[in-house]
């Protein structure tokens, strides 16, 4: 994202790197009174633009960002024609590009927020992106995750052409699968909050997976749960294919049953009620 145009004017009297510098200036206080005319921002010596508080372009028509940007808040481009982020990008809240033309983050954006993806044309996320709060993915075309993903947040994949999950991925809230096409879950895989596979096409669940929330297995094919597998809180497997229970059950809530499942496993705990 380049806002330097070759048609910057010398000014007499000053060597060419001073005088790139004040026509830099000059474009960068231009793109502000065009775009943000009310936002506080100051611009060092060597170009860093700092915004001192929130920047929000919803559903205008801004295209494109200056370099060199850090926002003291949070950076908000819902529905605009904006198709790619300016680099060395620092966002210290939340970070909005749902329904934009954006196809991929840039390697060295730092984002301190959730970021906000729904709608948006994104095909592609950083290999060491770090995601401190929740990240939205639903409604997009992407179609992987980088290895090694950790989530602070939740992790919003409905309606993504998704298949399978990143080695390591940890989410620190709910995981949502449903309307996707995932067809397996990564060995060791962490979910603090929820996991919701919902109206998916997978068959199994692998062990050594941890659920701190709720698991919903509604209308899904999996016929089997895993040994060892320990529910943080309720188990929902209305209309799915599950036959039975393992007698190392751990659920720490509820157990919502299929018409399936004729019989409890005396060795399973169940901490709540059995609802069938």
């Amino acid at each position: 994202m380049k806002l330097v145009r070759e048609s910057i004017n010398f000014e007499r009297r000053l060597n060419p790197k001073h005088s790139i510098g004040i026509g830099k200036k000059f474009l960068i206080d231009e793109w502000f009174r065009t775009w943000a005319p009310d936002v506080r921002y100051e611009v060092d010596d060597n170009l860093n633009i700092i915004i001192k508080e929130s920047l929000n372009l919803n559903n205008s028509s801004v295209k494109e960002l200056p370099d060199n940007l850090t926002i003291n808040d949070g950076l908000y481009l819902d529905n605009t024609p904006i198709k790619e982020l300016p680099n060395n990008l620092i966002v210290k809240n939340d970070l909005n590009l749902s329904d934009t033309f954006i196809k991929e983050l840039p390697e060295d954006i730092f984002v301190g927020g959730s970021i906000y993806l729904s709608g948006s044309k994104i095909e592609k996320l950083p290999k060491n992106l770090k995601v401190n709060k929740n990240l939205d993915l639903s409604k997009t075309p992407i179609e992987s995750l980088p290895d090694n993903l950790t989530v602070n947040g939740f992790l919003d994949l409905i309606n993504t052409p998704i298949k399978e999950l990143p080695k390591n991925l940890r989410v620190d809230s709910y995981l949502d699968l449903r309307k996707t096409n995932i067809e397996r879950l990564p060995n060791n895989l962490k979910i603090e909050g929820d996991l919701i596979l919902s109206n998916t096409p997978i068959k199994e669940i692998p062990e050594g997976l941890t659920i701190g929330g709720n698991l919903f297995l509604n209308n899904t094919k999996i016929e089997k749960l895993p040994r060892g597998l320990t529910i943080g809180k309720n188990l929902y497997l209305e209309n799915s294919s599950i036959i039975e229970l393992p007698k190392d059950l751990t659920i720490m809530g509820n157990l919502y049953l299929n018409k399936i499942i004729k019989e409890i496993p005396k060795s399973a705990k169940i901490e709540g009620e059995i609802i069938s």
